[in-house]
């Protein structure tokens, strides 16, 4: 279970350190491109991982290719979300990507759902709104873009990923070690080409050493979680899902003092309520 709470410990503390940088004068860009290349230090030597010959990958070479750009984009998309609506209404949006796969999942692959997921469903699109909500401002729709722009990024890469885990002649740890060398080289590329110039210093290596770190943390204790206690997965997406909203309630509210009218309230209980329906009575 100890992995289960790093691993929540560090997806709230990639939002918070988003919110703690914008004050420390660092480009937000190239903390994020310095992260891909410790990820790929990380993924080879923590995970055994191996790097394939193109050949190898060409089959799947789209869905390698997109997730290589979707990473680094999502992180700046991230970012301006939590800026923008703060990091509870962020993170409980990014939970609830989890509402694409099985969206795709019913349209696409035609899977039959039960009836708690059909309730957590409707809950969840309850939820979103009502947390979300805010006096003022509901008809400006640029306010909801950021983070709902989250959700529907985060649930893309989620489908993705789940292709990813389906090939058979590469490990995924391996595809990961790929996935985070493409993100690096696309990051790379943006940021020779990014106007004005990425600035690289010590601050730079410090706030990116730390953002790898805590992204990597997250991603290698939630698979280490599954593995601990792979006969009980539905333990780990519901106690990941639940414990990310939480804390990220709690570091929102009580450190950076986010508000949360009643509205919101309601829609924080829903959201709890929702994802546990959603995942807890697997189809």
């Amino acid at each position: 279970m100890y992995y289960l709470l790093i691993s929540i410990f560090c997806s709230v503390s990639v939002a918070a350190l988003f919110k703690w940088a914008k004050n420390s004068n660092v480009s937000v860009f190239s903390i994020i491109h310095f992260n891909y290349l410790l990820a790929i230090v990380y993924c080879y030597f923590l995970f055994d991982s191996n790097y394939y010959t193109i050949q190898t990958y060409a089959d799947n070479l789209p869905i390698y290719a997109l997730l290589g750009i979707l990473l680094p984009t999502l992180f700046l998309i991230l970012n301006k979300s939590i800026l923008q609506v703060g990091i509870i209404k962020t993170d409980i949006a990014q939970r609830f990507s989890l509402l694409i796969p099985i969206l795709v999942s019913v349209f696409v692959w035609n899977q039959v759902l039960n009836q708690s997921k059909i309730v957590g469903l409707a809950l969840g699109f309850l939820a979103i709104f009502l947390i979300l909500y805010k006096k003022g401002i509901t008809k400006n729709t640029s306010f909801y873009f950021m983070p709902i722009l989250v959700l529907l990024g985060y649930g893309l890469v989620d489908v993705l990923f789940k292709q990813i885990a389906l090939i058979q002649n590469i490990s995924y740890t391996s595809s990961l070690l790929f996935i985070f060398t493409l993100a690096f080289i696309i990051s790379s590329v943006i940021a020779l080409l990014k106007k004005p110039k990425v600035v690289y210093n010590l601050n730079t290596i410090k706030w990116g050493l730390l953002l790898g770190t805590l992204n990597f943390g997250n991603i290698y204790t939630y698979i280490k979680a599954h593995q601990v206690l792979k006969d009980n997965p539905t333990i780990v997406f519901v106690t990941m899902n639940l414990g990310v909203i939480i804390l990220s309630t709690i570091v929102g509210y009580f450190i950076f003092k986010e508000k949360i009218n009643k509205i919101n309230a309601v829609g924080i209980v829903l959201a709890l309520l929702a994802i546990y329906l959603i995942t807890w009575y697997s189809v």
